[in-house]
């Protein structure tokens, strides 16, 4: 077997795994919606633990924006989080996958910038997940691509890592 056909079974990715990576994917963002939304008002409005105004002059970037800035009420968090789940119930049937992928990362972004501090490491990694799935590869067949292989690296980098960094902890090691 030579360098060339290893790498392009090693990184070409079965439709059929695409369409149960994209469920999966429209799943987490459904359940994570369903998880913040009895929080929305107290996490995402200016009636909340963390004010716009406050976020902006202490925490954000310039250059980070939210659509939770638009309006700091509890019922347009409650909107905007209903908002996202419809879109991912969409993504999931699979109508329009790429232009309800973009919305889902669009609005999971818009969640994530308006209150990063009730974010961990899982919220970054589901975001990024919808963002490589934005460039998968929509066709039947069977295909190598650039970011299906740059999603699949993502994963084996971050179990590598993750290993290598229990290495140095002893009670990992046997």
């Amino acid at each position: 077997m030579n360098l060339k056909s290893l790498v392009e079974r090693s990184f070409t990715i079965d439709p059929r795994a695409l369409i149960v990576f994209r469920c999966s994917i429209a799943l987490l963002v459904l359940c994570d919606v369903v998880m913040r939304f009895p929080d929305a008002a107290a996490l995402y409005s200016d009636d909340g633990s963390l004010s716009v105004a406050l976020l902006k002059s202490q925490i954000l970037r310039p250059h980070e924006w939210s659509l939770y800035f638009l309006n700091g009420s509890g019922h347009w968090s409650r909107f905007l989080l209903m908002l996202t789940g419809l879109c991912a119930m969409t993504l999931m049937t699979g109508y329009r996958a790429r232009l309800f992928t973009l919305l889902c990362w669009v609005l999971l972004i818009s969640i994530q910038v308006r209150n990063p501090l009730v974010l961990d490491g899982g919220d970054d990694y589901l975001r990024l997940l919808l963002f490589w799935s934005l460039f998968l590869p929509a066709e039947q067949q069977k295909q190598m691509s650039v970011p299906g292989s740059c999603l699949l690296l993502q994963v084996v980098s971050i179990y590598f890592f993750c290993a290598l960094l229990k290495l140095n902890i002893p009670e990992w090691r046997p």
